[in-house]
């Protein structure tokens, strides 16, 4: 039986817009699932198979609907913004929780249609319009899942009245650390191999082409390593469509087909981290990869670069290896050093845990957005 809006509750309509990889869906139904007896939560959102079926494991109430039509082309305003006031005022919601940029700035420009606080949640860091700045200033918060991203919307313009950091958290129980192993027999390598993965949406900002153009020489010095592409390019782009084409390529002319494993989108990522042994992130931007938190909840060594607020999460030396973005050579020397040191990655995996674990649990990112939705509801009363 579905939960739904109770009386004794503030009833919060949350938007989800076509998801990819769900790191951001997913970020939220764990705090939605946290304050499920303070707030009772209905999704607004794109029919999507996995998205359908995750709402449905977790007994949340899904309502139909979505910037685009059938065809995946995007709807007028006027056309959405009549849909969602007939949604709105029939089910009676005290508060609308943008879960994307982009709903984010539809809600700001349309917020004139809407007699209730209006949340956004900012995960991107995009170069936005004038227009769009304004817009996303006329929220009455901007929840920004790092002070990087926060930082940068705070620079190019968006009222910092408006801006908050809330990090994203994780209970790090519910993540295994002991494999299942079922990688040899899926992938048919000797229990001998070791694996390293790089797990994210395949596009420029993941920097993917920087990992294929260092593994000949990792591959050449780590013979026993395996590496594994998780994810898929979701854009339809040409240019997305060519980057993709170029990077398997590149593995083919290397002559390492047989050792670059791409398995694409996974809904078993919290079993299979426990079964790699270094986690490759090549980002060229990242406000706060949800991978990060995982990786480091399941105790595995991670390499990654620099960018947005990767610092704010892992501390380089002590819970991570952190490197220049775009720097091939520099990935290379360094995921060499500690492939070939399992002591090394060994205490890079635990030190990581005990970081997450210590510093960015799901109990306080949960309490403090109920904190921000409490406080606008307690001014309108």
């Amino acid at each position: 039986m579905l939960v739904g809006p109770s009386m004794s509750r503030y009833t919060i309509a949350v938007l989800m817009e076509f998801p990819s990889a769900l790191g951001g869906e997913r970020s939220f139904l764990s705090i939605a699932q946290e304050l499920r007896e303070q707030f009772a939560f209905t999704f607004f959102a794109p029919r999507h198979r996995d998205l359908e079926k995750l709402l449905i494991s977790l007994n949340f109430p899904q309502i139909e609907f979505s910037l685009r039509d059938a065809t995946g082309l995007r709807r007028d305003d006027p056309d959405v913004i009549s849909e969602l006031s007939q949604l709105l005022s029939t089910h009676q919601f005290d508060l609308l929780h943008a879960n994307s940029l982009t709903l984010s700035r539809f809600l700001g420009r349309n917020l004139s249609h809407f007699s209730m606080p209006v949340v956004g949640h900012i995960r991107d860091m995009m170069k936005l319009s004038k227009g769009s700045i304004s817009d996303l200033s006329r929220l009455d918060q901007l929840i920004c899942v790092s002070e990087a991203t926060r930082n940068y919307y705070e620079t190019i313009g968006v009222n910092s009245e408006r801006l908050l950091t809330i990090y994203n958290g994780i209970d790090v129980e519910q993540y295994p650390q002991k494999p299942a192993k079922y990688l040899y027999d899926e992938l048919g390598c000797p229990p001998i191999t070791m694996f390293a993965a790089t797990i994210g949406q395949i596009g420029l900002r993941k920097g993917h082409s920087s990992l294929i153009a260092a593994l000949p020489e990792i591959a050449g010095i780590c013979p026993d390593w395996h590496f594994l592409i998780i994810g898929e390019c979701y854009s339809g782009k040409q240019e997305s469509r060519e980057y993709l084409e170029n990077l398997k390529n590149s593995v083919d002319q290397s002559g390492l087909s047989n050792r670059v494993h791409w398995l694409g989108y996974r809904d078993d990522i919290h079993e299979l981290l426990p079964q790699v042994d270094l986690l490759i992130h090549p980002a060229r931007q990242e406000p706060f990869g949800r991978v990060l938190l995982e990786a480091a909840a399941c105790g595995v060594a991670i390499v990654a670069t620099d960018v947005g607020g990767t610092t704010e999460m892992l501390v380089d030396q002590e819970s991570a290896l952190l490197i220049t973005a775009d720097d091939p050579h520099q990935l290379a020397d360094v995921c060499i050093s500690i492939m070939q040191n399992s002591h090394a990655r060994q205490r890079l995996g635990e030190q990581a845990r005990q970081r997450i674990h210590s510093h960015f649990t799901l109990a306080s990112s949960a309490k403090s957005h109920a904190q921000v939705w409490n406080d606008l509801l307690m001014k309108i009363q």
